[in-house]
């Protein structure tokens, strides 16, 4: 009887440590993932990418989606704009840190100019590092700062870029279609002008880039409202993206 139970016990504890090897296995230790991101599909697309973790998969939360992969994928392409980025590496009950990834940071400015090019006062304005908007007078001292100046043709105020000097990134401008609250995304580059017609209460892109022709992941964007012109005085409110390469405004 003795050795039948003792035969029996250890049948079932070694049954038990075969269940906890088994659940060990599984449950991978995961660490927090290295992400990297860059902007692709000429701005509108975030594209990130990790290291892999054998045997782990990946959850992704942008805004308030959230989206798994399988195991052995080591990229996923944010296509909506979202602030930011959570990736999580998971495995059963396993789940480290998350990386997060700053996709968009927008900075917002109001500046008043006027467009007949009178240099006792501001006549444009231009974006500083930090993506703020500060307004100028038309004055070679000022250029290295201006990105675009107000003018009038016609009596039609309009809007270009300044083009004082080479380093100067403000080079196209679009009008917008729909309300600047409801803009997400900035168009794509193609029908963008040097030169544009100011109208109040409408919607503008502004596009700051080194390359006249094509997107570059160094250019920047921003989207622009006129509250009012007044005769010759413009005021407007500008939301600048100052994460590189992306065409995000929201």
């Amino acid at each position: 009887m003795k050795r039948t139970l003792i035969g029996a016990l250890a049948i079932a504890l070694a049954l038990v440590g075969a269940g906890c090897n088994s659940s060990q296995n599984n449950n991978i230790e995961v660490t927090k993932p290295f992400v990297t991101a860059h902007a692709t599909n000429a701005g509108g697309t975030l594209h990130l990418t990790w290291n892999e973790e054998t045997g782990a998969k990946f959850e992704i939360k942008a805004g308030s989606a959230v989206d798994t992969t399988d195991t052995g994928v080591t990229s996923y392409d944010v296509t909506t704009p979202v602030e930011t980025v959570a990736v999580v590496a998971f495995s059963s009950a396993n789940r480290s840190d998350a990386a997060i990834v700053i996709c968009s940071k927008l900075v917002s400015s109001s500046v008043t100019f006027y467009n007949d090019l009178d240099t006792t006062h501001e006549n444009g304005f231009g974006f500083d590092t930090t993506g703020a908007a500060t307004a100028y007078k038309y004055a070679v001292e000022n250029f290295p700062m201006l990105d675009f100046i107000a003018t009038t043709s016609g009596g039609q105020t309009m809007l270009q870029k300044a083009g004082g000097t080479a380093t100067r990134a403000g080079d196209k401008l679009k009008a917008a279609t729909g309300t600047y609250d409801a803009i997400t995304i900035a168009d794509s580059m193609g029908t963008y002008l040097n030169t544009v017609a100011l109208y109040a209460d409408s919607a503008y892109y502004l596009r700051m880039s080194a390359n006249d022709t094509m997107w570059t992941a160094a250019d920047n964007y921003a989207k622009m409202h006129v509250d009012s012109i007044s005769g010759t005085k413009v005021s407007v409110t500008v939301t600048y993206q100052t994460v590189n390469g992306i065409r995000w405004l929201k």
